[in-house]
This record gives structure tokens, C-alpha cells and sequence, in this order.
């Protein structure tokens, strides 16, 4: 990320915004500590872990056409009522119809009241048809879905069926449309959810038949209840013999009515005397069911109906709900078949406050052929909550799709809601089209095309195709969680409901992200790379496999009204963390704190620590360090406490980054290893996680001078994302410039160079090769190829790094002073000393503006300023430079004394230029006693440039009998290579002398010595040939 704080310019500066490990070279891995967002959420908002208690309803004070429930109406059926039904207590009767009467009853063993209905034995008679519908309604009981109402139990009692379910405290949606001021975005959000309520009936096979308002309740809690799935018939015959169509419902309408025709009436429903009773013949014969104003035509054609009948019904009711009128219009039976299957629509007579958009995916539901209607419910749905309409019902629909999913999945411990017959599979994953579909792909569009920036399109696809990988993988995984259970049986319905859960918090996740990037100022190229690794943070679908979902998750209250503020906190969390990993942070931060002061008057203490890890990673995010500190230190004890292991965990791996950003690898490898510790005790595998956590130990094991750990954990790291098979190349970005770094400290500059080339490659490929990014594994590429001895192709890459700075952060950022002070250091190396005067010059009134004259990097520029200015003959002026640079240095007790050795040395070089031999040599003294083993070659050498080749020499001679012991030379690559140089200059300075001594010394240096570096290899035949002639 293009943060200064990240930069790392060595000798002089920092990568990873940590302290770089002393005699580091000029690297530059460009991360900053706050920014890389994919470390800061290991699992995100995990499945919940605990089932609650369902409540209920079927509304015990409900009122409808014909009068209160508890009146009966001419022509219902009689029934004895017993005082028990198995272990269930009758306490009254609530209704009666047609088909049988509602009571109302107490279950002891559960303590809960409950509704049962009773299906009178003319209806169930048959010994076949009833042990049929039998065992279909206690295959309902297996359907626990948040807008269902549920059902508990079924069985029979002397001959007679009867169906235990929910007793709810509702009203219809009928009158609850017709309340004055419901607008669209209402009206839509209710039917969503009550549609929500068809789709997963679909999915375990059923029917509904009977879709209108009066068969949907909305609760206590607002939410869009359907009934009756219980009394459906259910795909397949139920009585032997009949032909398609023919069999008789078990629908029993809880208004009293059975089969009925209500005409043309406003928006909300039929009032008292509306209803016009159908031909007996119709009810008894049973060539049609259902209420014929919400009829299919296949439905009136007496033929086989399928969930798309359902659809048209659903359209139908949406349709009067929204226009306040039904599309089809007839004056009795007759006429409204005939409009009805000939798709005689009438146009509405206001439909101002409809979107067009929405009218038209209306118009396709209620088409005659089934085959041109939406593919599913579950498509429709998709479509009525990702068109243009939505940007204004998206918070309403999508919360009530998410966030009342989750509270039933939560709380009820019942069964996944998808498929029970194979051709249900494959489309129990198609509800992520809600949150991820063709509006929020658009919106997301037209955010990066806004941005003008050169790269947006790269950017803006990769980002696209990320959220669609991510949403093709929760498809997956929702379907194969359906398959498992449902179709192979390998698997229980426990754990299923528990992947659902895991996978609706997952599209929650996914669906807030989608919303904030569909709403985000890019604010330049920042914004870009934000949106990339926001992306990669999505929390891992893998912790919803069947081995792993059932340990950990999301602690939810035992009382249901508390459960339902607490799920939607959680929502609003979620669109929290997106604002956060977007770049806005005033917004996360007003969000958090609305969110912490509802939790903490709520109580509801394992929420409340959710909230408080993410709003410690603000504080990182912000560099507010010690306040990110503190508050995530206390989150993770406090989380411990409470058993919440997963949020200790997501603190413990943000504080794992804080440290690592102060430059404490010590306690950075302490958190890592809390956070390890967390994710192994549940058994669980993240394999983004599990990258994150060695990303962070490669670099403590850098900044130990570990190399080779570094690198076999950002190896392992690389080898966890190809193992989940995610792409995420913003932390492979990351990982392979750990590999390279590792491997270039080793003196394995042809791996340094693979990495470096790849990690740039992948910068190019997100966020463009010209943006800020890509400049870091550029400057470190160009470092390595320095090393190699391919000057000219390092400064190439530097000149470029230098003009994609400026370009995007302007002329005079700290980041564009770092690249022009890189740049001179390889001019120097070249000897073109106006070329590196001109850059190091320039840089360093950069840096000493921007980090202050004392700040490390800009006393490194100045020190090249000095290097540039020998080279061009300014001895005097080159050796004030030095001085001054010198004294700057030495005034930080903490300086490193190779630098001051360098330095020493230097300066050595430039009093001898100038004429000014004892100061030359007092300063070379002080370079000695500065300077260790590793430092030997380069004071030699400049002892050679002061004109003091004997000193040089000797330096040598120590440096061979220092560094090759009895056992041999030593065995790293670095050391092998910084002893073959030395050996290369000692030879040099004895040929003309002691030719036989030089050849031995270069017949001593091991081409192999230079693999990765064949100039340098180059560099040794040259010399080699010179000492023969």
C-alpha cells in the first residue's frame, strides 16, 4: 500500500513499516502497518453455536372476512374436540373451515403453547392417502425457516390427522397492507420475506398451492410468516389413481372460508361480503384448489402444478399489494379463468410509485407458460432484491432476508431449509444472487469508472471477479451442504443447520461488503488496492465445512426479542467492518459506537466484545497505536473470559500486527502464536487465516536475521492459499516479497528474483504497474539486479518507480524522496555523479521536509549527496556533507556502527581526495573500530579509493582469517559471495606484484559462488584472464 509509513529503503529505512534488521540492504516491501486488511480478519462473524428455542404462532386474536376465528359458519364440518391429543392439552378452539378446525393447546413437556389442526376424517379417511399425508407433514416438521410457520409435530387420533405447529400473535398480511402510508420499499420488503418463506419450501419439495395475503401473517416482530405449508399437498400424489390436479387439498382456510373468488377490492384485500363462495363441485370434486383470484392458469386448467405456480401466485398478491388492485379482473369464475390463461392483463391505474423494473419482473412471474416465468423462486426473489428499485429497499430486504435468517437458524435448531429431492440442489446456494447480483455488480461498476484513475478498470475487474468467485463458492458449498445431507445422507441435519447458519453469516458478510464498495470514494489509488484486499478479507467459507462448523461460532441470547436486536446489531456490524476495510472510517467509527452504546444497554456482553475487536482494528487502521493497544488487549482477555475464543482469536492476530508495525518481533511472535494456539484448540482451517499468521511469523523470523525460517513460512503461507485454493493476490503480493527478501538476505539472488518478478507481476495485474503499489517490488527487483551486477536494468526499474510515484502521490511525497535517493545510490554504483547528484539532491530536500533533516532516510539521501558530489570531483564539498551527515548520526545512541563504520570510511575517501591525509586516516581508525567482520571488504575498499592500498590489504588478509575457518568457507550464499568479492579486490590489488598470489586467491572463488548473478560471474573470468596475461 501506498503508505510512507511502509517504505523500507535500506540502509536507511524500513519495510513493512518495521525496523529493518541491521546491514539490510535496499529493500522495499511498501506495507503498511495499518493497511493490509486481510490480516485483520481471520474468520470474521462466525456461524452461531448454539440452537435457541423456537416461539411461535398462529394468532390467537385474528380476525377475518367472516367474523372472529372462533365463530363457526353455516356448512362447517363438525368435530369432536377431546380434551387431549396425545400428550397435547386442547385449552379452546381458534377456527374451523372446511376442512377441519384450529385449536389451540398446551404441550407440557416443552411448556409452550401451540396450534393444532385437526383434519376432519372425511378428508383423511383413506388408510393410504392418510399415511401418505402423514408422513408428508412430519417431513414439514424438518422445515425450520425464519418466515415459515413451523411445524412441531403430526400424527393421528382416532382415524384423524391432526398437525401440531406454531401458535403466533400475528395479523394478516392482508390488513396489514391495507394500513395507511405503506410504501414500496415496505410493501416489497414484506414479500421478499414471505417469498423467502416459499423458497424454502421449494427446497424441501413442497407446494404451496394456496399463495395469497391471508395465508401470510406478519408477527409480533414485524416479520412475514407463511402458513399452511402444512396442509399443502406435497409434490407427488397423495391418493393412488387420481389423475394430475385432481386430488384433493388438505388446505384449510383459517378465515373460515374455503374455496373463494374475491373481486376487485383497494389495496390490502377483500373486505366483508367480497367474497364470493365458489361451486361446491369445485371444493368436493377437487379439479381445483385453491383461492381462484390467485389461481395459475395451470392451476385452472386442472393440470399438474409445480413451485411456478406458486410464483404466479406470489406475483399476483405482490401486484394488489403495490397497485392496489389485482391484474387480472373478472366478473365471476369464468371471466378471470379466461384472463387469467390468456394473459388478459389490465394495466394499472397509478403506477407512479412503481419502478418499471419492478413491474416487469412482476409481468414475467405472472406469464401463462411456466417456462418463460423466473427459473425459481428463489430467482425471483434474487430479482426483486437486486434491480434498480433496491437502492432505496436494500437496507430493509436484505436485513430481513439475512438478519431474520440468521435468528431462526441461530435459535431453532432445526433442519437446513434445501432440497430434498435432487434437482432441489442445485439451487440451494441461488439466494447469494440477493446480495451479489446484477445491481450490485453495476453499482460497483460505475464506482471505479468514477474514480478516473488509470488503473480503475484493472482494479475494478479483479475486485468483481473476487466477489464473484466468492459468492460461486458459497453457492457451492451451499448446494454440496444440501447434496450431503439430503440427497447421499452422509451428514446430519444438525450439522446442516449449522453450515447454514455458518453460510448465512458468510452472505452477510459478503452482501455488506458489496453495498460499501457500491457506495465508495476510491480516493485515488489507495482506494483501489482497499477495495482488492477488502475483498480478500472476506471471512473463509472453509470454516462451514461439515468438520468444522460445529466448533465456535456466535453466541446468541436465550430470549427471543433480545436474539432479534442483537442479529440485527450483527448486521449492522457487518456493514461496519465493510465501511472500515473500504477506507471509511468516520462512517465505521460513528457506526461502532452507535453499535456500542445499543450492546451495552442491551448487556448482551459476547456481542459487545465482537464490536469492540473490530473497533481496536480502527484504531490500528488509523495509527492511533497505543489506543488500538489497549482496546484489543482488553478485548482479548475480556473475550477469553466469556468463552468467546474466536474473537480472542481476531484480536490476538490485529495485535500480532501492531507489534510487528512498532518493530517487536518478540511479542508480534507471541500474539501470532495466541492466535495459532486459538484456531488449532477448534480444530478448525482457514487456509487466508492461516497465510495471514505466517506472513507475520516470516517477517518476525526476518527481523530476528532467521532468513531461512522467513522463508520456509512465507513459503508455507503460498502453500495454504494454493491448498484452499483461493487467489487473493494481494497476500500473495505480500508472501512473495517475504520469500524475496528471506532469500536475498541469504545471497539467493536467482529466488530473490523469481519472487520479486512475480510479486510485481501481481501488482501490475490488480492495481497496474504505474500505481504506487507495483513500486515496491520494483525497488527491491532493482536491488536484487544491482546485486547481480546488472546495474543499468536496476536503474531502469528505479526511474520508473520514481515516475509512478510522483505521477500518483505527487512531487513532493516522502515515497518519491525514498525512490529518487534508491535511484541515486545506482547511479552512483554506474559512476554517472551528476545523474546521482541531481536525484539524491532532490530527494533529500523531499525527506527532510516530509520526515524531518534528522529522520534516517533523509540523512541517507544526504549521504549519497555526498557519494555523488566525489564523483564529480567536489571533494571539499563532499567531505562537509559527509561530516555533517556523520555528526547527525552519531548523535543517536542507537545508530548502527556499521553505518557509522560506512560513514567513517567515506569520509576517509574524501579527505584523501581532498588532500587532507591525517584527517583520512583518524577517520579510517574510527571506521575499524567500528566496523565487524561483515563490514571488513567495504572498508577495504574505500581504503583503497583513500590511496591507502596497503591498509586495504590487510583489511582483506583479516577479513579471510576471520570468516574461513579450519572447517571451511562459510556456507551461506550472502557470506560466500561477500568473501568471493573480497578475495576478487585482494587480487586486484596484488597482481602487478604477486601475480601467482592473486591467481590462487581467485582460483579460490567457486563460480558457484554467484549462481543468480552472472555478471558477476562475468566479472570473475575478466579478472581471471587479466591476472594470466
Amino acid at each position: 500500500m501506498a503508505d510512507e509509513s511502509s517504505e523500507a529503503t535500506w540502509p536507511g529505512g524500513q519495510a513493512k513499516g518495521r525496523v529493518p534488521p541491521a546491514n539490510s540492504l535496499a529493500l522495499d516491501q511498501t506495507r503498511a502497518a495499518g493497511e493490509a486488511s486481510h490480516l485483520a480478519d481471520p474468520l470474521g462473524a462466525t456461524q452461531d453455536s448454539e440452537a435457541g428455542r423456537g416461539i411461535g404462532g398462529i394468532g390467537e386474536v385474528r380476525e377475518g372476512r367472516g367474523g372472529a376465528l372462533g365463530e363457526e359458519r353455516p356448512g362447517d364440518l363438525s368435530l369432536s374436540i377431546p380434551p387431549k391429543i396425545g400428550r397435547y392439552v386442547i385449552l379452546r378452539r381458534l377456527g374451523a373451515g372446511a376442512m377441519g378446525v384450529v385449536l389451540v393447546a398446551y404441550d407440557p413437556e416443552l411448556d409452550r403453547k401451540l396450534a393444532i389442526k385437526l383434519i376432519h376424517p372425511k378428508v383423511s379417511s383413506r388408510e393410504q392417502a392418510r399415511v401418505r399425508m402423514l408422513r408428508e407433514a412430519k417431513g414439514l416438521a424438518r422445515v425450520s425457516h425464519p418466515n415459515v410457520v413451523q411445524v412441531y409435530d403430526a400424527g393421528t387420533v382416532d382415524g384423524q390427522l391432526f398437525i401440531a405447529m406454531e401458535l403466533i400473535d400475528g395479523r394478516p398480511l392482508s390488513r396489514w397492507q391495507a394500513a395507511d402510508g405503506r410504501s414500496v420499499d415496505e410493501l416489497l420488503a414484506a414479500y421478499i420475506e414471505a417469498g423467502e418463506g416459499l423458497v424454502a419450501a421449494h427446497a424441501a419439495g413442497l407446494v404451496h398451492r394456496d399463495f395469497k395475503p391471508d395465508n401470510v401473517l406478519i408477527d409480533g416482530q414485524g416479520r412475514a410468516r407463511v402458513l399452511d405449508f402444512g396442509l399443502v399437498r406435497a409434490i407427488g400424489k397423495l391418493i393412488e389413481g387420481a389423475p394430475p390436479g385432481a386430488e384433493p387439498s388438505i388446505e384449510l382456510d383459517l378465515e373460515g372460508v374455503g374455496l373463494e373468488l374475491a373481486l376487485d377490492t383497494p389495496r390490502g384485500g377483500a373486505a366483508q361480503g367480497d367474497a364470493l363462495t365458489v361451486d361446491s363441485a369445485l371444493t368436493h370434486g377437487g379439479a381445483i384448489m385453491g383461492t381462484p383470484a390467485y389461481m395459475s392458469p395451470e392451476q385452472w386448467r386442472g393440470e399438474e402444478v409445480d413451485a411456478r405456480s406458486d410464483q404466479f401466485s406470489f406475483c399476483v398478491a405482490l401486484w394488489e399489494a403495490l397497485f392496489g388492485e389485482r391484474p387480472f379482473a373478472g366478473r365471476g369464475p369464468m371471466e378471470l379463468a379466461t384472463a387469467v390463461c390468456t394473459g388478459q392483463r389490465r394495466d394499472p391505474v397509478d403506477a407512479r410509485q412503481v419502478p418499471r423494473a419492478l413491474r416487469a419482473a412482476l409481468e414475467r412471474g405472472l406469464s401463462v407458460d411456466p417456462g418463460e416465468r423466473f427459473s425459481s423462486m428463489d430467482a425471483l426473489i434474487a430479482a426483486l432484491s437486486r434491480d434498480d428499485w433496491t437502492k432505496r429497499s436494500t437496507p430493509l430486504a436484505i436485513a430481513a432476508v439475512l438478519v431474520f435468517g440468521l435468528l431462526a437458524w441461530g435459535r431453532s435448531g432445526g433442519s437446513a431449509t434445501m432440497g430434498v429431492q435432487a434437482p432441489i440442489c442445485p439451487d440451494a446456494g441461488a439466494s447469494v444472487g440477493v446480495v451479489w447480483g446484477a445491481s450490485q455488480r453495476e453499482a460497483v461498476r460505475e464506482r471505479f469508472a468514477a474514480s478516473g484513475l488509470p488503473n480503475a478498470a484493472p482494479a475494478g475487474a479483479r475486485v468483481e471477479a473476487g466477489l464473484d468467485d466468492y459468492a460461486q463458492r458459497w453457492r457451492a458449498a451451499a448446494e454440496e451442504a444440501c447434496a450431503a445431507t439430503r440427497i447421499r445422507g452422509e451428514q446430519s441435519e444438525e450439522i446442516y443447520a449449522a453450515q447454514w447458519r455458518c453460510l448465512q453469516h458468510r452472505r452477510m458478510e459478503l452482501g455488506a461488503l458489496a453495498e460499501a464498495l457500491g457506495h465508495a470514494q476510491t480516493e485515488g489509488a489507495q482506494g483501489l488496492e482497499r477495495a482488492l484486499s477488502a475483498v480478500e478479507g472476506l471471512p473463509s467459507l472453509q470454516t462451514c465445512d461439515a468438520e468444522q462448523v460445529l466448533d465456535g461460532g456466535l453466541s446468541v441470547p436465550d430470549d427471543e426479542a433480545l436474539a432479534h436486536r442483537v442479529e440485527a446489531a450483527r448486521a449492522e456490524l457487518a456493514r461496519a467492518r465493510a465501511l472500515l476495510d473500504t477506507g471509511r472510517y468516520a462512517e465505521a467509527e460513528a457506526k461502532l459506537e452507535a453499535l456500542r452504546t445499543e450492546l451495552e444497554a442491551l448487556g448482551f456482553a459476547p456481542a459487545l466484545v465482537e464490536v469492540e475487536v473490530v473497533h481496536g482494528l480502527l484504531q490500528l487502521r488509523l495509527d492511533h497505536l497505543d489506543d488500538a493497544d489497549l482496546e484489543l488487549r482488553e478485548v482479548f482477555f475480556t473475550a477469553l473470559a466469556l468463552g468467546e475464543d474466536i474473537q480472542a482469536l481476531r484480536a490476538a492476530v490485529s495485535l500480532a500486527k501492531l507489534e510487528g508495525s512498532r518493530g517487536r518481533p518478540e511479542f508480534a511472535e507471541l500474539w501470532a502464536e495466541q492466535a495459532r494456539s486459538l484456531l488449532e484448540r477448534h480444530g478448525q482451517h482457514d487456509g487466508g487465516l492461516a497465510a495471514d499468521i505466517a506472513d507475520i511469523m516470516s517477517w518476525n523470523a526476518f527481523v530476528r536475521r532467521d532468513f531461512a525460517g522467513a522463508e520456509v513460512l512465507a513459503t508455507r503461507g503460498l502453500a495454504e492459499l494454493d491448498a484452499a485454493g483461493l487467489d487473493a493476490p494481494m497476500r500473495r503480493l505480500d508472501l512473495h516479497l517475504d520469500v524475496g527478501v528471506a532469500a536475498y538476505e541469504r545471497g539467493d539472488l536467482g529466488l530473490a528474483e523469481r519472487s520479486f518478478e512475480r510479486a510485481l507481476e501481481l501488482a501490475s495485474e490488480t492495481v497496474g504497474r504505474d500505481n504506487a503499489r507495483a513500486t515496491g517490488p520494483m525497488n527491491n527487483l532493482a536491488f536484487t539486479r544491482l546485486a547481480q551486477g546488472e546495474a543499468e536494468r536496476a536503474r531502469d526499474l528505479l526511474r520508473e518507480a520514481v515516475g509512478a510515484r510522483e505521477r500518483e502521490l505527487g512531487p513532493r511525497h516522502a515515497l518519491v524522496g525514498i525512490a529518487l535517493s534508491n535511484l541515486a545510490d545506482v547511479e552512483i554504483e554506474l559512476g554517472e555523479g551528476e545523474a546521482a547528484l541531481s536525484a539524491a539532491a532532490r530527494g533529500a530536500r523531499i525527506l527532510a521536509e516530509s520526515r524531518g533533516p534528522d529522520s534516517d532516510v533523509a540523512l541517507l539521501a544526504r549521504q549519497r549527496v555526498g557519494q555523488a558530489q566525489g564523483l564529480i570531483g567536489a571533494h571539499a564539498e563532499a567531505a562537509v556533507t559527509l561530516l555533517e551527515v556523520r555528526e547527525r548520526t552519531g548523535l543517536d545512541p542507537a545508530a548502527d556502527p556499521a553505518l557509522i563504520a560506512e560513514l567513517d570510511a567515506l569520509l576517509a575517501v574524501s579527505f584523501a581526495n581532498a588532500g587532507e591525509q591525517a584527517r583520512s586516516q583518524a577517520a579510517l581508525a574510527r571506521a575499524l573500530s567500528a566496523c565487524g567482520a561483515r563490514e571488513l571488504g567495504l572498508v577495504a575498499g574505500y581504503a583503497r579509493q583513500a590511496g591507502q592500498p596497503e591498509l586495504a590489504e590487510a583489511l582483506l588478509a583479516r577479513l579471510e582469517a576471520l570468516v574461513v575457518t579450519p572447517e571451511g568457507a562459510p556456507e551461506d550464499n550472502f557470506s560466500r559471495r561477500r568473501l568471493a568479492r573480497a578475495r576478487m579486490l585482494h587480487a586486484e590489488l596484488i597482481a602487478s606484484r604477486d601475480p601467482a598470489a592473486a591467481r590462487a586467491l581467485l582460483d579460490a572463488v567457486d563460480a558457484a559462488d554467484f549462481a543468480g548473478a552472472p555478471a558477476l560471474s562475468r566479472d570473475l573470468e575478466r579478472l581471471r584472464a587479466s591476472v594470466r596475461d
